[in-house]
């Protein structure tokens, strides 16, 4: 599998990062990248995640894969960012919370790029810019 991009370093981002990291590569697209290490809190322990980091200015490659885990009144201008970015079969999948209108989003597509959508049960909160602490597994099947 292609190195998964994941759009911002929120605590959903880095839950899902720290969790895709044993299975693939990732690599958070943030603002500046003035953080070095990321950690993963979960009860006592402390773990760093591995994961890259890079800026929309210092991409190097297009996008095959990007995951979107932003708030609702992000999302247009997360994707009208990323747009430029991404390959033109690239499979974006968004993860937001609240509701949005869907057919601004779809109209931006090109007719190979795939849209998924992903929901979560695990929680998190972020107690430092640079970390997420794991609060709850979500529902177990």
């Amino acid at each position: 599998m292609n190195r998964i991009h994941i759009l911002g370093r929120g605590a959903i981002g880095l839950l899902l990062a720290n969790k895709l990291s044993s299975h693939t590569k990732s690599t958070l697209i943030t603002r500046d990248d003035s953080v070095e290490n990321y950690h993963f809190i979960d009860k006592d322990k402390t773990s760093v995640i591995p994961v890259n980091q890079t800026t929309f200015a210092s991409l190097k490659a297009k996008i095959s894969t990007c995951i979107i885990p932003v708030k609702a009144y992000q999302l247009n201008q997360a994707l009208h960012a990323l747009m430029p970015h991404l390959q033109d079969d690239a499979d974006i999948i968004l993860s937001h919370n609240g509701m949005s209108d869907i057919a601004e989003i779809a109209q931006l597509l090109k007719p190979s790029q795939g849209l998924y959508f992903l929901t979560t049960s695990m929680g998190g909160m972020k107690p430092a810019a640079n970390a997420v602490k794991y609060t709850a597994p979500g529902l177990l099947r």
